[in-house]
């Protein structure tokens, strides 16, 4: 049995919107270096695409963050993996 999806944003619109953010922020910080935060794994994806379209020198910092134990949400988010360095 096939499920129908509906699309809310089309895929064009997105890819749009992610090239405007990185112009953005490459403009905003232009000459100078930031570092980028992604949380894993749920903002991998969009943290490569958006990090692709930015002209800006970059360190990437990763954090690993859980509101789940086994199959239930706890309500409360537990940081399971922390920055490397102080920002």
């Amino acid at each position: 049995m096939a499920e129908t999806v509906r699309v809310l944003v089309e895929e064009e619109e997105v890819d749009k919107r992610i090239r405007d953010l990185g112009e953005q922020i490459s403009k905003d910080y232009e000459g100078k270096e930031i570092t980028v935060i992604c949380v894993m794994r749920g903002a991998a994806f969009f943290t490569v695409d958006l990090t692709l379209k930015m002209k800006t020198k970059m360190k990437y910092e990763f954090l690993t963050i859980s509101s789940y134990e086994g199959m239930e949400s706890t309500g409360k988010i537990t940081l399971r993996n922390g920055l490397r360095e102080s920002i």
